[in-house]
């Protein structure tokens, strides 16, 4: 993981933490997956929202095939 902002001018380790200008090993993760470590359940849930509405503006959302751009119909209402 890099931390926002960092300046990394070095290769970084697999499953560790780098932080700073220039990023400096601030730790090793112990877990494997560094999605197991974090605590954070209110960001969990919140990319697990995001993720939702962004499936749900796919299947809603207006789309156009590309028959009906090459021949300029779009689905504007202008």
């Amino acid at each position: 993981m890099v931390a926002a902002g960092s300046l990394v001018l070095k290769d970084v380790p697999s499953h560790s933490v780098v932080a700073g200008n220039p990023a400096k090993l601030i730790r090793v993760m112990e877990e494997q997956d560094p999605s197991l470590a974090m605590k954070h359940d209110a960001t969990k849930e919140f990319f697990r929202h995001v993720a939702d509405g962004y499936k749900g503006a796919q299947s809603n959302g207006p789309s156009l095939s590309a028959g009906d751009t090459e021949k300029g119909h779009t689905n504007s209402t202008s």
